[in-house]
């Protein structure tokens, strides 16, 4: 591994590490209400550094002005996912895995950060509990 500046983690062929996320959706998650989620993949230190102190809340409110400004330097991959739903796999394309960071946006009814840089986890397990969102380490298949 190598420390980037700014204290990034990067293997030795660059970009993220993540390979798959696999979403859990607690049956009570976000008041009974779908929750709107934003897988982002950024290709700009600057811009993710940046990402790195939005809520979600900011997120949504900017993402268009965001996504017509850097046009290039990021990509989004919207889902919905209601409470109680299966666990859902999303394999990172291969086009994405270029990034310099990889974040999840949850567009939660109840106030809070609600966003995960995943760019580390190579099989990234994604818990949307009734108010809050958490990654757990392991394989994305257990």
């Amino acid at each position: 591994m190598i420390l980037l500046p700014g204290g990034c983690l990067s293997g030795l062929g660059g970009g993220i590490q993540t390979r798959e996320i696999l979403f859990q959706v607690h049956e009570r998650a976000n008041d009974g209400y779908a929750i709107e989620i934003d897988i982002v993949y950024v290709h700009d230190e600057a811009l993710a550094r940046k990402l790195e102190a939005f809520s979600a809340r900011s997120w949504f409110r900017q993402k268009q002005v965001l996504i017509a400004s850097h046009a290039g330097a990021l990509s989004v991959r919207q889902l919905e996912l209601p409470p109680g739903l299966l666990p859902k796999k999303i394999e990172v394309a291969d086009r994405q895995r270029d990034a310099v960071a990889c974040f999840v946006f949850a567009n939660y009814v109840a106030r809070g950060e609600h966003r995960l840089r995943l760019d580390r986890h190579r099989e990234a397990r994604i818990e949307l509990g009734p108010k809050a969102i958490a990654v757990v380490d392991g394989p994305a298949g257990s």
